[in-house]
């Protein structure tokens, strides 16, 4: 098992460390104090793992620069340095067999994307439809104001 603090596996989601904690609630996953550092919390890969998945955010590879970075704590499992070359080479080739294994996934989630953005569309208008509503209130009784001596 793999921590991450709060703030970097918000990062690697491209989310604000807020929105995690908020998105780790809603799905009853709890933070981890860090085992070196009690005020700090963490969270599980696992856990970072199923927030991606639950809200359809691509989760960015996470590199350490040396085995001894502090923002990476892993409990049970040491992964041996690898050159730079190396971790960039494995990188974008885990990525596009990522892509072209999930393009079933990517066209559902372009689907709910699509669904999204009617509703959005649908809501801007009826938000647009009470402004211009409300203009015309405000105008007609500016005009009753104005009229009476």
């Amino acid at each position: 098992m793999t921590l991450l603090p709060v703030a970097d596996g918000a990062r690697l989601l491209g989310i604000h460390p807020k929105t995690l904690h908020h998105w780790l609630k809603e799905a009853h996953m709890f933070l981890v104090t860090h085992p070196t550092d009690a005020r700090s919390k963490c969270v599980t890969e696992d856990h970072l793992q199923q927030v991606a998945n639950l809200h359809g955010r691509p989760l960015q590879a996470f590199r350490p620069l040396d085995a001894t970075s502090p923002s990476l704590v892993p409990s049970q499992v040491s992964v041996p340095p690898v050159a730079e070359n190396e971790a960039e080479s494995a990188s974008t080739a885990c990525s596009f067999l990522t892509t072209q294994g999930s393009e079933a996934d990517l066209l559902q989630r372009l689907s709910g994307l699509e669904t999204k953005i009617a509703t959005l569309q649908e809501q801007f208008a009826q938000l647009t439809l009470a402004l211009l509503q409300e203009r015309e209130r405000s105008v007609e009784h500016r005009l009753t104001t104005d009229v009476s001596p």
